[in-house]
């Protein structure tokens, strides 16, 4: 499963669940299941049919995020990705011939429609400061039971001092055979001294993996789950790598940005007649072909999503990248972007959530992720309740009153934390005109 913006311990801390119970921990003296109602959340459903899992969560999270995106025209929080776009096509076709340059003498602008607040163009750049580092385990509020892990890489290990850029992630033998997407660690504090990176967090984010899964896990072979003073299930060591933006791609797969040409019906100049790095193929008369060119690409308005590119060479020897000119070629078919984009993070290092979601948009996809769990929570009390109260149906009469027309049409949906949502969105979202050049 893909996974949300939104890292699924923020979620528990939302709903108000013991972090012991809600990542399959207890044991009877000191996180007791005190109650039937007080059970143990499972890593998938199938592990306890009675009640939700982590990965109906999760799965609501993204269901949240996507509407989201759907109708701020932005994300909530900063996510590599590429979108393919038709270049923007001049009126008279006479002027498709001439330089990609703007009414106003730029590089010609291309909006990326349901993109807003661009940090960065290129492609996502993981590098490892350090595998398998150490981790300790300690207790940090003295109740006697673990609570905190810390792990350091040597000093002078790195020379990134942004700490925005550093993230945790399970080493390679705890992930399960699978890509490093879906096992980055997180919220976590990063601190960086002399080239030494430090990351914290909650213990209980790094319970061994394996543990979750398959029948070991289920309500029937392990119904008080694991025991949180036992530190063999935890892992020992996790990897700490760097995290940026490479802008300097030299390949049609890696590029910033990316030009498109089809051939045309007829078969002189089928490629328009040069099209810059794809002159090889410039006689190819197949309707079914393409020719892709490298492209550098620049942010001139990052809120709203507005880019350019223009076709570029690198030149191994200065370092140096340099325009190319389509001579007498038409403009391209289309244009692949690749990009960091999304709601900045929280930048104030001296805050309690530096580098993590914004706390506005963290509140919305929240309450609006509570509405979409449709499963039964395995709770009680205050946390049973929190998610009663954000999942409580305007339209079935739930609340006791009639329900407004507004609310009705409501685009997310009638229940409470929808209808909230709605409400705190309602003027955020961007709907901006665009004119290309």
């Amino acid at each position: 499963m893909d996974q949300p913006l939104l890292p699924l311990e923020t979620f528990r801390q939302f709903i108000g669940a013991n972090p012991w119970h809600f990542w399959g921990l207890s044991n009877s003296s000191q996180v007791p299941l005190v109650s039937a109602c007080n059970g143990l959340f499972r890593e998938t459903t199938w592990q306890d049919a009675d009640s939700v899992a982590r990965d109906d969560i999760r799965a609501a999270l993204l269901k949240a995020e996507t509407k989201l995106h759907e109708t701020l025209h932005f994300r909530v929080a900063p996510q590599y990705d590429e979108l393919t776009l038709p270049y923007p096509r001049p009126y008279a076709m006479g002027d498709q011939y001439g330089a990609p340059i703007g009414s106003d003498g730029r590089w010609l602008a291309v909006h990326l429609q349901t993109e807003g607040y661009i940090q960065a163009m290129g492609v996502e750049a993981l590098a490892v400061i350090t595998a398998n580092v150490a981790v300790t385990y300690t207790d940090a509020d003295g109740d006697g039971l673990i609570d905190t892990f810390t792990a350091a890489t040597p000093a002078l290990s790195t020379t990134e001092t942004d700490p925005l850029k550093i993230a945790a992630y399970f080493s390679s033998a705890n992930r399960l055979g699978s890509s490093l997407d879906p096992w980055r660690i997180q919220p976590v504090r990063v601190s960086i001294a002399g080239g030494a990176v430090t990351v914290t967090g909650a213990a209980w984010l790094l319970i061994q993996p394996v543990l979750y899964q398959g029948i070991r896990n289920t309500k029937a072979r392990r119904p008080n789950g694991y025991d949180p003073s036992d530190v063999t299930n935890y892992v020992t060591t996790i990897d700490i790598s760097t995290r940026t933006t490479n802008p300097n791609g030299t390949t049609t797969s890696t590029s910033q940005a990316v030009l498109t040409w089809e051939t045309q019906p007829w078969p002189v100049w089928a490629w328009a007649c040069c099209c810059g790095g794809a002159s090889a193929l410039d006689s190819s008369s197949d309707p079914a072909a393409i020719a892709d060119v490298i492209a550098r690409a620049g942010i001139r308005h990052a809120e709203y999503g507005e880019v350019y590119a223009g076709e570029a060479v690198y030149n191994t020897t200065s370092g140096i990248w340099s325009s190319v000119g389509w001579g007498n070629c038409r403009q391209p078919d289309r244009v692949t972007l690749r990009f960091l984009a999304g709601a900045p993070l929280v930048q104030n290092p001296r805050a309690p959530d530096y580098g993590q979601m914004d706390p506005k948009w963290r509140e919305i996809v929240c309450m609006l992720a509570a509405a979409e769990v449709t499963c039964s929570s395995k709770a009680c009390d205050d946390m049973k309740r929190n998610f009663s109260y954000w999942q409580l149906d305007y339209a079935n009469g739930e609340a006791g009153q009639a329900i407004s027309a507004a609310d009705l049409g409501n685009p997310f949906g009638t229940r409470r934390g929808q209808l909230e949502a709605w409400r705190r969105v309602e003027n955020l979202y961007q709907t901006t005109g665009f004119t290309p050049g």
